[in-house]
């Protein structure tokens, strides 16, 4: 029995690490975001790389490339060296062919094999293609006088921005690194650490002049909503994006699940019911000048972001992640160094996750409508208090490793 529940799970690791095969494939990330190609096989990021003599980067291909899977490596289990949880990764050899700047390059290398797929991929969640789906053009209104609107049009102009465009006019004014990552304290203060490091910097912050969804102005508590979610989900799930944006918007989405189940207890006049809710999901002494979706996203006792030590007692490595994110290509994040370029990229899809979610949440629930439910685990688990593990997808692309989302209900 032991060996069979052994070779189950060595299976599930198996399935979690890759679901490409032999021969043509694709990038399935983000438009324009380029992946690395190495000379030699193990190598996952630049800072691996960095670290081995004898290695170097032959070659960057994004999602128009030509891609062909050679070969497959065994599955290698990592350990992520900020949460200390392990990790399945299969290198793939591949060659590949792409045209940038007029130049064509192809080569022969090897790469992570988290984001290829042997079949086309959907159009990219925040790309040209998804922002007309999602983000028609406006029309103008004429008044019954003759004359257009001239407060309708900016708000018009304004509302339809796409996600990546708000974010862009957003990421300024969140994600600002509070703590020195040099020179790190030996321990974190107590309480909700977000209230104690990064609100009082949030306070302080200009509340950019960007419309909402529905026709009114972003506000403070908005922002501060924006800046809690993109912390969280960057700090939980740093390891996993690699594996498409599905996760980071899965977690995004139950957060921003619970802050309505909480709302709408209210609204409906169920007192027992909210407090239940707010004892669960929002527990510990949060500032009331956050709203629900702050104190959802940064609740201590939901999210081992952020806690002030892991299970060992030491310092928790995702709060330092959390309090000090890839925010500024010229500053020093959490790492002690200037952002890579994979870091700041991240960062910057990080941003658009929670903008979409916090100023767009009809667009961000309808392409999220398969996740409703208020539970989920971030490292892969065979039960969860009696609730049923839910399979879900976010426009076609499955929430599917256990190793970075499980959905619970």
């Amino acid at each position: 029995m032991r060996f069979l529940f052994v070779l189950a799970a060595l299976f599930l690791s198996i399935q979690n690490a890759h679901a490409v095969g032999l021969g043509r494939a694709y990038i399935d990330q983000e438009d324009g975001i380029p992946v690395s190609i190495f000379n030699k096989e193990g190598m996952e990021d630049w800072k691996a790389c960095r670290d081995d003599s004898k290695c170097s980067a032959i070659g960057w291909p994004d999602n128009t490339a030509e891609i062909t899977v050679l070969s497959l490596g065994k599955p290698k289990i990592q350990i992520d060296p900020d949460t200390g949880q392990k990790k399945t990764t299969v290198f793939a050899k591949v060659s590949f062919k792409y045209v940038r700047d007029g130049v064509t390059k192809t080569g022969t290398g090897y790469m992570d094999a988290s984001p290829l797929t042997n079949s086309a991929p959907e159009s990219s969640f925040y790309g040209a293609s998804a922002e007309k789906k999602y983000c028609p053009e406006a029309k103008e209104t004429v008044m019954p006088d003759g004359t257009i609107s001239y407060i309708g049009q900016i708000q018009r102009a304004l509302t339809a921005k796409s996600v990546g465009d708000t974010a862009a006019l957003i990421k300024g004014s969140v994600g600002s690194c509070v703590i020195d990552p040099k020179r790190l304290p030996a321990q974190y203060s107590s309480g909700v650490p977000y209230d104690t490091y990064v609100l009082p910097n949030m306070s302080k912050k200009t509340v950019p002049a960007v419309v909402k969804e529905d026709g009114s102005r972003m506000s403070r508590q908005d922002l501060i909503d924006i800046d809690a979610v993109a912390r969280t989900i960057y700090a939980e799930l740093g390891w996993c994006y690699k594996h498409g944006l599905q996760y980071p918007m899965a977690v995004a989405k139950v957060i921003t699940n619970r802050a309505t189940a909480i709302n709408e207890a209210k609204a409906n006049n169920e007192p027992r019911k909210q407090k239940s809710l707010e004892t669960l999901f929002i527990n510990g002494q949060h500032s009331s000048t956050k709203g629900n979706i702050a104190k959802a996203a940064n609740s201590p006792t939901q999210f081992h972001v952020w806690k002030q030590k892991n299970n060992k007692g030491q310092r928790n490595g995702p709060l330092t992640m959390a309090l000090c994110p890839p925010s500024d290509p010229k500053k020093n994040f959490y790492q002690g160094n200037p952002p890579s370029r994979m870091e700041l990229e991240m960062w910057d899809n990080t941003i658009k996750i929670a903008t979409e979610a916090v100023l767009f949440p009809q667009r961000f629930n309808k392409r999220t409508s398969q996740i409703t439910q208020t539970n989920f685990t971030g490292a892969e688990t065979s039960s969860f208090y009696g609730m049923k593990e839910v399979p879900v997808s976010i426009e076609k692309r499955r929430v599917s490793n256990r190793e970075c989302v499980q959905i619970w209900e």
